[in-house]
């Protein structure tokens, strides 16, 4: 028997072949860890609009429910006149009302919001009718999800 002399053209090929696909498996291990992360971010901002919101209807009864109201003095999520939501320090707890209901014990910092008061509007202009007077409040609510990373702020304006 003739010996056919051999150059190794399959061991070349098998180990590109196998360069291929390692690549192709780590770029498949890189979109799966991607995707992880972007579902946890996700996770993280739902958790943190639900308490958000939760403290947007706390707030909500908090106006419906008490009569008369409290002085708003810039403490315990009342603001003043003068008082403005953007200026308000979110992590000192007496400036603020704190929001920690149910479902939301792990959040990274507890839910606050805070009231401010608006100024009246009349109605009942014309002869005959009756003066009514509604209170405006704007409600600011800021919720962070479970690891921190995720700020919600929700706004709403209460008429009473």
């Amino acid at each position: 028997m003739a010996r056919i002399a051999e150059r190794g053209m399959v061991l070349v090929v098998s180990l590109i072949i196998l360069l291929a696909m390692t690549v192709i498996g780590l770029a498949g291990m890189e979109i799966t860890s991607l995707e992880e992360k972007m579902t946890g971010s996700m996770r993280d901002r739902n958790v943190a609009f639900q308490a958000a919101e939760s403290a947007l209807n706390e707030a909500e009864n908090f106006l419906e429910n008490t009569r008369p109201l409290p002085d708003f003095t810039d403490k315990d999520g009342l603001l003043s006149e003068t008082g403005n939501w953007q200026t308000v320090n979110w992590e000192n707890n007496l400036a603020v009302a704190l929001y920690e209901g149910p479902g939301f014990d792990n959040l990274a910092l507890p839910s606050a919001y805070v009231i401010e008061k608006l100024d009246y509007i009349s109605h009942g202009v014309e002869l005959g009718d009756a003066v009514t007077t509604d209170e405006y409040f704007r409600i600011t609510a800021r919720s962070q999800g479970l690891s921190g990373s995720a700020q919600v702020i929700l706004q709403t304006v209460y008429k009473r």
